[in-house]
């Protein structure tokens, strides 16, 4: 009777075990096929289900949604997805982007230029040869909404930065930086003036323009001052001129150029269609919170995008929020335990 009974448990033991590893499989199965299909969403979201992917992750971010990390040739995509498959919100090298404004991935199939014309762009820019260039590097990235190449070098002493649209070819953004120690000025030497500093650095930048209708009077300073750096004084020239910001550096005594730095700036419009309240109450209902502390809620524009940027606290923990001012869309959000 007592074997019985002991072959009976082992009987039943067995069954359950088998149970459990079936109902685990089952379980495994499942999340591998829901994973699969919310990666097949973030691939067809951003463009890129025909690309060879270096490695794709899914993490849940909360009971609602997921959170898709795809990297391929060194751009990572990360995609949330809702638990109802929808594409909540979209990053690009960990920058936001909005789902209607994704550009066209960075591949041969999609004409971008290539790093060797973006090289040659930047170097004909700087009026320089190849060979005469050291500490050359390219990189790609992704920024203002825009996939570039990232291209520095030297020419003897002074560094070249250039920020290259991957697409158009047009230089996004450039800095030339002349690290050669200048002398101090010698006594009884007149520096130049503000308004000739000035004239040299607006004249500079316009000979650089396709543009020539434009004159110095079309450029909108924004600074000029005389400052000591590095054992020489130099004026600081900030200005507008064709929807490009300039910054320069002039030697106050000799008039030479010695930095240049432009950033093209994104049209961008601020009108927003909802209210801060409006933001406000979205972040709390998708919360759950009734009755919020310390709210602050500011507008901010996050590369070319308009958002209400939320935060406040409630049951001890801090919440965040990116809104997009327009459509009132969640963007991002986070909570955290309130320390």
């Amino acid at each position: 009777m007592k074997k019985k009974t002991v072959l009976t448990f082992a009987i039943v033991a067995i069954v359950c075990c088998a149970v459990i590893f079936a109902a685990c499989d089952k379980q495994e199965q499942k999340e591998q096929a829901r994973n699969a299909e919310f990666t097949r969403i973030a691939l067809q979201t951003v463009g890129v289900e025909n690309q060879t992917v270096d490695y794709a992750t899914v993490t849940q971010k909360d009971a609602d949604s997921f959170v898709v990390e795809i990297e391929i040739n060194g751009i990572k995509y990360d995609v949330t997805i809702g638990a109802d498959k929808t594409v909540k919100s979209v990053k690009i090298n960990d920058r936001q982007v909005e789902k209607d404004q994704i550009p066209d991935a960075p591949f041969e199939n999609n004409e971008y230029i290539g790093k060797e014309a973006a090289r040659n762009i930047a170097l004909a820019d700087a009026g320089v040869e190849l060979n005469d260039v050291t500490k050359l590097e390219i990189d790609f990235d992704f920024d203002d909404g825009k996939y570039l190449y990232e291209i520095e070098f030297y020419v003897g002493t002074t560094k070249y930065e250039y920020d290259i649209e991957a697409k158009s070819g047009e230089i996004h953004k450039k800095e030339v930086n002349d690290k050669t120690e200048f002398e101090k000025a010698p006594e009884g030497v007149d520096f130049k003036g503000t308004d000739e500093a000035i004239a040299i650095a607006v004249e500079n930048a316009l000979r650089g323009l396709q543009n020539t209708s434009l004159t110095a009077n079309d450029a909108t300073i924004k600074k000029a001052k005389l400052d000591f750096e590095k054992g020489s004084y130099v004026y600081e020239i900030e200005f507008i001129l064709d929807g490009v910001e300039y910054d320069y550096e002039i030697n106050a005594v000799t008039g030479a150029i010695i930095k240049v730095e432009t950033d093209k700036k994104e049209q961008v419009d601020t009108n927003t269609t909802i209210s801060q309240d409006e933001a406000i109450r979205i972040a709390t209902a998708q919360a759950g919170v009734t009755n919020p502390a310390q709210i602050e809620a500011k507008l901010e524009v996050e590369h070319g995008v308009v958002v209400w940027e939320v935060e406040f606290k409630s049951g001890g923990y801090e919440y965040g929020y990116e809104i997009n001012a327009k459509t009132g869309q969640i963007l991002d959000y986070d909570k955290e335990i309130d320390d």
